[in-house]
């Protein structure tokens, strides 16, 4: 709660630490060290949030930025590339974008633009 300074709840989940977040519609979504994506949603009942979906070993390496496009997740990580995947119940491996000179630390989806996609090192 920023208004109060005051933590309201705290997730622990990733082996190694969480490296990015994203919140969307109502989802909160987190990167890990340990290559994996996890999916929150609010649990009314604790006033927390509660894992909806764990996308393990998205990466061959530690994820450093996440990003959505429409139903497209984008992971960037230490491999020096960026890989995409279908979300929903079913997730599925769209391919990976290589040609990075160095790490790719960080990604952004341009919504208004809805093929563009940026990355940084």
């Amino acid at each position: 709660d920023v208004a109060r300074r005051k933590l309201v709840h705290q997730v622990q989940s990733h082996a190694g630490g969480v490296t990015q977040l994203l919140s969307t519609d109502g989802l909160l979504l987190s990167a890990g060290k340990d290559r994996a994506v996890r999916v929150w949603g609010a649990d009314a009942s604790s006033g927390g949030w509660r894992a909806r979906q764990l996308l393990p070993g998205v990466h061959g390496s530690e994820l450093t930025g996440i990003a959505l496009s429409a139903q497209t997740l984008i992971c960037a990580a230490l491999s020096k590339t960026i890989k995409l995947w279908s979300v929903g119940e079913k997730p599925a491996d769209l391919g990976e974008l290589k040609g990075s000179k160095g790490y790719v630390r960080c990604v952004l989806a341009a919504p208004e633009q809805a093929a563009t996609l940026y990355s940084a090192g």
